[in-house]
């Protein structure tokens, strides 16, 4: 006499529904990435480009820079700096994103571990935060022109004390060094979800996010293999099981 027909779930695993979570919570952090890096790297190309072709001169008491009688005011220069902050503070929210994904993506694969990047990410987040705090709090310290003591209106005054100058240096190199470890973990990480899911647009673009101005690119192809990477999970694929130890 047969028994009881046994039924098969088709319902993903645990592991599976961990990994696709993991992908979409990276694909955000690429999106957000993406968007980060463009402000950044857009207001710095353009603050190089003005501070290379036009020289500070004085209009009344203000000050633009200008050259061959095309001026850029100080305050289109000051709200570019305001753009790369914005930009900054984008990406660090873009770095935390990441660290939460690789979070997920440990659970969705034991094997493959990702705690160091999720600690190069924590660390980079904070180094990144420090970074545009210092850059901010450099930019904040200059005041208009005329305003100084003496009247001066060719040039910003910076008032900073000389004990703050030294907290806004160490804010700036400290938390610059500290974004590179995250930037270099963003690269690690994304080498290991290409070689795992078997995505090499993602581990390539991951290697490019820590170029200059690459990093644009960076993010953009892994944004692509993420989709594709996320669209392979939902149809059932898995990675494949890690080779047995010698």
């Amino acid at each position: 006499m047969d028994g009881p027909a046994q039924t098969v779930s088709t319902e993903p695993s645990a592991r599976a529904l961990d990994a696709q979570a993991g992908f979409r919570q990276l694909k955000v952090a690429s999106v957000v990435g993406l968007l980060g890096q463009i402000l950044i790297w857009g207001s710095a190309i353009a603050l190089w480009v003005v501070g290379a072709l036009y020289a500070p001169i004085p209009v009344s008491t203000s000050i633009a820079y200008g050259a061959n009688g095309f001026l850029v005011s100080a305050g289109a220069v000051f709200a570019l700096n305001d753009v790369l902050i914005a930009g900054a503070v984008v990406a660090v929210l873009s770095i935390v994103l990441s660290a939460r994904s690789y979070q997920k993506l440990g659970k969705a694969t034991p094997s493959v571990k990702f705690d160091s990047v999720v600690a190069m990410t924590t660390i980079g987040a904070i180094g990144l935060g420090m970074f545009a705090l210092g850059w901010a709090a450099w930019l904040g310290s200059f005041v208009a022109p005329g305003t100084g003591p003496n009247g001066d209106t060719t040039t910003y005054v910076p008032i900073l004390a000389s004990n703050l100058g030294d907290v806004v240096n160490l804010l700036l190199i400290v938390g610059g060094l500290l974004a590179f470890l995250g930037m270099l973990g963003i690269a690690l990480g994304s080498s290991k979800v290409g070689v795992t899911y078997e995505e090499g647009v993602v581990e390539l673009g991951g290697a490019l996010t820590i170029l200059p101005v690459f990093s644009v690119i960076g993010y953009a192809l892994s944004l692509l293999g993420l989709v594709r990477g996320e669209r392979k999970l939902k149809r059932g694929w898995t990675p494949p099981p890690p080779p047995p130890p010698p």
